[in-house]
């Protein structure tokens, strides 16, 4: 998989907090079961269209036959007060249920009512802020040394074994690889492109940009430095192949490199 130039990825908020000093904004969730979400979501957005309320963020959820639709609003040009919306949205017989909150502190609003989730609710989601993440790890690098660094590796590597383990022994191909690198940058970790595969002699090679481990010591390093990483590759395609593997980073932004590289091979 080729890619002549990065492709430009939109951001998706998950509404876990909102910093901004706007007082007029408020969290406003609903359970409904609507026969089709986006009937649901069609009426809610056009009631808060004719009342003058802002979308900032939303996040839209369907499990079964019920939908939960989680917005972040702003109120301050609405026509109406916000409980006046309330009112209106209840009117619906497809709507089973409102919770909402207004802003308490100056300086941001987190989410009350939902808990982040990925695959349609089936398992919960850990949220991190990427450049604080990358900074605990280096902190564990800088205080722990070589023992923080094969600390980091097995942590991945076991993350990365969880993640393999339901794929262990089933065949893997060329476009099962590729399509399942989409997974780094849907959870964060950096924007992969596949650089080269041999699915039979199991050889993977990875180009990751922007990768999270060391995007806050870019050019600091004289190594590569990303054992998270590496670690979670090696458990990965260890049970993708169901043979152990090694893997080696041979390019790394943290020594000034423009993306990271690595390849996974037969130990």
């Amino acid at each position: 998989m080729k890619m002549s130039k990065l492709l430009e990825l939109y951001p998706k908020d998950v509404l876990g907090s909102l910093f901004t000093d706007n007082p007029f904004v408020a969290e406003l969730a609903l359970k409904s079961s609507f026969p089709c979400s986006a009937e649901g979501l069609s009426f809610v957005s056009s009631i808060m269209s004719n009342f003058g309320i802002h979308i900032l963020a939303l996040n839209l959820t369907c499990k079964k036959e019920l939908q939960y639709m989680v917005f972040f609003i702003d109120y301050s040009r609405a026509k109406i007060k916000p409980e006046k919306l309330i009112e209106e949205l209840r009117k619906h017989p497809n709507i089973l249920s409102i919770k909402y909150k207004t802003k308490v502190l100056d300086e941001k609003i987190i989410s009350a009512f939902a808990i982040p989730t990925f695959s349609l609710g089936a398992h919960r989601a850990l949220i991190l802020d990427v450049e604080e993440f990358s900074l605990v790890l280096e902190k564990i690098k800088e205080v722990y040394g070589t023992g923080g660094e094969a600390m980091l590796y097995y942590i991945g590597k076991i993350l990365g074994e969880i993640a393999g383990e339901k794929y262990r022994g089933k065949r893997i191909t060329e476009k099962f690889v590729i399509e399942d690198c989409l997974a780094f940058q849907a959870f964060g970790w950096g924007i992969v492109e596949v650089e080269y595969i041999d699915v039979k002699a199991q050889v993977v090679s990875l180009k990751v940009y922007n990768l999270f481990e060391s995007i806050t010591v870019k050019g600091k390093k004289k190594k590569p430095n990303c054992h998270f990483i590496r670690g979670y590759l090696n458990g990965i395609y260890s049970r993708y192949f169901n043979k152990e593997v090694e893997v080696i980073e041979t390019m790394c932004i943290a020594k000034g490199d423009p993306y990271c590289r690595f390849i996974v091979r037969p130990k």
